[in-house]
């Protein structure tokens, strides 16, 4: 890949990184407000994002069969960053994260606005994390 390239790949991925800090600014600004700002919401524009982050990088999505439309509990052992916008893009969804992911610069406050929920490995809270997702899916949302 010629080094023009490589930098202009660099360039998309850091507008989209802005496009999602504007976009997390907004959020942030409707929770200061008291304005209702729903996960339906959150979900869809998470999405969007996501699937401008899927084009910034160097990957091709094809996903076969049908995707559900029931909300449900999917899972996933990944292996690196990436998965999170391949599969955010392919349907509207919120993730479950390690809690040290809350405190990175940028990516934890992207995490936190579009709606993750975080676990801290080994501190007991498993059952609240369970009761957080299931009430995420009694409300529709995967």
């Amino acid at each position: 890949m010629s080094r023009l390239r490589v930098y202009g790949r660099i360039a998309r991925v850091l507008v989209v990184v802005a496009l999602g800090l504007g976009m997390a600014s907004v959020f942030g600004l409707f929770e200061r407000l008291g304005i209702a700002n729903s996960m339906v919401r959150r979900q869809r524009w998470s999405r969007f994002f996501m699937a401008r982050l899927t084009n910034a990088l160097p990957f091709r999505v094809t996903v076969h069969g049908e995707l559900p439309t029931q909300p449900m509990l999917w899972v996933s052992n990944h292996v690196s960053w990436t998965d999170i916008p391949l599969l955010g893009a392919v349907a509207p969804m919120s993730f479950l994260s390690k809690a040290e992911v809350r405190t990175w610069p940028v990516a934890g406050w992207l995490a936190a606005k579009a709606g993750s929920l975080f676990i801290r490995r080994g501190s007991g809270d498993s059952q609240l994390i369970r009761k957080q997702m299931t009430r995420h899916l009694e409300q529709q949302h995967p």
